[in-house]
């Protein structure tokens, strides 16, 4: 947790090309105590998700599993990351705007898990 390997880039990107799917969790870690939840996302998703081709499907859960507790968990539409690019951005900024566009849509799909059932 002390450094840093980028290693599951290539991987990642490899496991797609061969049509497999890579779930990626863009937090980078847990929210402690009081953080606000989902924490910002890095980019290493959107960056994968931009070289590969490859769509993102938003999930989200409300954590459950680390709970002895039943899980909710919502998925979304796949989302083609290219579509969220804004072109006068540079690479670097267009990575941190889908970063944060992907943030929207599972903060969208947390409301819906936490919604009262009827």
């Amino acid at each position: 947790r002390e450094t840093y390997d980028l290693g599951f880039v290539a991987e990642s990107e490899a496991v797609l090309r061969r049509g497999g799917v890579v779930g990626i969790f863009p937090e980078g870690r847990l929210p402690r105590e009081g953080e606000e939840r989902p924490l910002e996302f890095k980019t290493s998703a959107a960056f994968i998700a931009l070289s590969s081709g490859a769509p993102v499907i938003p999930v989200a859960t409300d954590g459950s599993y680390f709970r002895l507790r039943r899980a909710h968990v919502a998925v979304g539409c796949p989302v083609d990351v290219r579509e969220l690019m804004d072109p006068s951005l540079d690479e670097k900024g267009n990575l941190k705007l889908i970063s944060e566009k992907l943030r929207q849509r599972i903060i969208e799909l947390e409301k819906l898990i936490n919604e009262p059932k009827k």
